[in-house]
């Protein structure tokens, strides 16, 4: 939470640094032009957003019959520990047990580190296909900075510098 408040700030700082950096040039010539983008619309929206979340769904869903699988032999080994009475038996369950349970969590460890990882190489990889969407608007329409359209720091965006619908279409244009 604090690394986000630090964000807000710091964008805060930049956007106010802009403005007062806006104002001098304003007497110069024309003023800054400045829009947003949703990025969070464009991935949730867009065709390569949806595959992407397919593709996480498909992976969770994997991840957890995996993760069931073992959990429930897990519970097996532990009933059966249970269950008996010869001491050479019990150790040798729970030596067993205690194998299940450790392979239990390095498996869940392993799976949230390749979920993150799947994640974030989605996101970047949209990332990387809307430069060249920035840059077309930045050169063909003449914005001087595009923004993205953060909560808590744009607090009031006009539609007539929102061009989240615009890249969205233009992006999903773009995807084969």
């Amino acid at each position: 939470m604090f690394r986000t408040e630090a964000c807000h700030l710091s964008t805060l700082a930049l956007l106010a640094l802009l403005a007062g950096l806006a104002l001098p040039a304003a007497a110069q010539g024309p003023p800054a032009r400045i829009a947003v983008v949703d990025i969070e619309t464009i991935v949730t929206e867009s065709n390569a957003g949806k595959k992407l979340q397919s593709d996480l769904d498909a992976f969770r869903q994997g991840a957890e019959a995996e993760l069931r699988a073992k959990a429930e032999a897990a519970q097996a080994l532990e009933k059966r520990l249970d269950e008996t009475t010869d001491p050479a038996e019990s150790r040798k369950l729970a030596k067993e047990l205690e194998r299940a349970t450790i392979e239990l969590q390095r498996t869940r460890d392993d799976k949230q580190r390749e979920g993150q990882k799947l994640q974030q190489d989605g996101l970047a990889k949209v990332e990387r296909e809307l430069t060249p969407i920035f840059k077309r608007l930045r050169d063909e329409e003449g914005w001087d900075l595009i923004l993205a359209r953060t909560p808590g720091v744009t607090l009031v965006v006009s539609d007539r510098i929102d061009l989240t619908k615009k890249v969205l279409d233009l992006y999903n244009a773009a995807q084969p």
